[in-house]
């Protein structure tokens, strides 16, 4: 790697710098971005080409990925960039980034650009998050239902409930990784849906009707033929339901009204395990059932089978 000529005149440390800047490229337009004072950058095309090959190496250092990420952002919000290729891109990167770091910058980076794509490329790049669902490999789709869930509420009703119809169809998936992304989705759906009303204004029915049919699949998830997917969707409902920090008391409330029954009966299946037998998640075996012992009694035989009111002999 060459020394770089902007160590000691860049506000960056110069760790990042000796990280982040292989080229000398990428550290000018990084540090024109940092001195622009939140002006817009604008990148020639292909300097915008060149920022989308090295982001998807594998050799490119995360520090320059981390740069590349903030230049298309800014970029982005000039109005002179093709936002849609920039959104796809960053849903690549949370798909296929081999950095958590990068991934996370750019599920963030894609929320900040979901205001300025249009409603036909929102769906356009939440359909292509719904398939890296599909994949089924957990290396790679953990990370995307955090994403995918919120980018989902900038979706018009119509594209939505579409999307909802699609992830219907693969929680009913064989692959039970696959069912259970789908639950973690539906499950930040849910948590984070009041901010929907707000985009786009609905009757209260509709909007009453929408959250129930997102508890709904929570609730088919508890009833599935495989443990994972039960144990995940319980998870869910834990974590993103009753004991979610951004739902109000009222709305928990409504969902324990519409689901005591299913999860009282759904108790009644669960015996408590011993905690001997408690496992890792995902990998809960159940007891089996001993035949109950019977103490023998010091009283004779016959005068525990003799109905009342005879004397006993």
């Amino acid at each position: 790697m060459k020394q770089s000529s902007y160590k000691g005149k860049s506000p960056l440390p110069d760790f990042v710098i000796d990280a982040a800047c292989a080229d000398e490229a990428a550290l000018r337009l990084l540090r024109e971005d940092v001195l622009s004072g939140g002006a817009p950058v604008i990148l020639a095309d292909d300097a915008v080409s060149e920022i989308f090959l090295d982001n998807l190496k594998t050799a490119t250092p995360w520090l320059t990925k981390q740069a590349n990420i903030r230049l298309l952002t800014d970029f982005a919000r000039s109005g002179v960039s093709p936002v849609l290729h920039i959104a796809t891109h960053l849903s690549n990167l949370i798909k296929v980034s081999d950095r958590v770091t990068v991934r996370h910058s750019a599920g963030n980076a894609l929320l900040e650009l979901a205001p300025r794509l249009t409603a036909d490329q929102r769906n356009e790049v939440a359909v292509e998050l719904c398939r890296g669902l599909e994949l089924g490999q957990q290396e790679f789709t953990k990370y995307i239902p955090d994403y995918l869930g919120r980018f989902m509420l900038w979706l018009p009703p119509a594209e939505l409930d579409e999307l909802l119809d699609d992830l219907w169809v693969n929680l009913s998936a064989a692959d039970s990784r696959v069912a259970a992304s789908v639950l973690d989705t539906v499950g930040v759906v849910y948590e984070a849906y009041d901010t929907y009303r707000t985009r786009f204004p609905e009757a209260d029915e509709a909007y009453r009707r929408r959250r129930q049919r997102l508890l709904g699949m929570l609730m088919r998830g508890l009833y599935g033929i495989d443990d994972a997917v039960r144990q995940e969707a319980l998870y869910v409902l834990g974590r993103r339901v009753f004991g979610s920090a951004e739902l109000g008391d009222h709305e928990k409330c409504r969902a324990f009204v519409l689901t005591e029954r299913k999860l009282l009966d759904y108790g009644t299946l669960c015996r408590p395990l011993p905690p001997a037998t408690i496992l890792p998640r995902h990998r809960i075996t159940r007891p089996t059932c001993a035949p109950p012992t019977v103490t023998p009694s010091c009283a004779p035989t016959s005068s525990l089978s003799m109905p009342p009111g005879r004397p006993t002999p």
